[in-house]
């Protein structure tokens, strides 16, 4: 017979090691086509972030999500928060905001393009701002915020 603490024992070191493979948008990172990064608007692509790093672990400010330095200035990263994917965004140095990565219209992933350019769903081009805003249907309302705050190292569920 397995005990309730070993089953929540269990999934708290699976969540933790899924919370640890997150995705990273950076400058100098090869794009596929049609896409870019930062405000400079050049070409991107996610890069994965090595699962060796350790993983996040609860603060008294909430959960960690990712190192700040995860985070590149103009850019954004995805971590995951609570089992979803969120995407972090820091537009300004020290200043951070997250939204949930799924579209409202139907619930496909959406992908980071650039400050300039915000959010874009592959799944039928519906575009968001770098705000989560709706700027381009058929979704009808813009992406979920999440509620982050920064330590100064890590950036946390607040």
């Amino acid at each position: 017979m397995t005990s309730k603490l070993g089953i929540a024992i269990a999934a708290s070191v699976f969540l933790a090691s899924m919370a640890s493979a997150q995705t990273s948008v950076s400058p100098g990172d090869p794009c596929p086509p049609g896409q870019s990064r930062d405000a400079t608007n050049q070409p991107c692509a996610p890069t994965r972030v090595t699962p060796s790093q350790p993983a996040p672990t609860p603060t008294a400010n909430g959960p960690v999500l990712l190192k700040t330095s995860q985070v590149p200035v103009g850019g954004a990263a995805t971590a995951s928060a609570d089992g979803e994917t969120v995407w972090v965004l820091q537009l300004a140095r020290g200043q951070f905001t997250a939204y949930d990565a799924r579209c409202p219209h139907q619930g496909c992933a959406v992908q980071f393009r650039s400050a300039a350019d915000g959010f874009a769903c592959p799944c039928h081009q519906s575009a968001f701002d770098s705000a989560g805003n709706v700027t381009r249907g058929p979704a009808t309302s813009g992406l979920t915020p999440v509620k982050v705050v920064s330590d100064g190292e890590n950036v946390h569920l607040s």
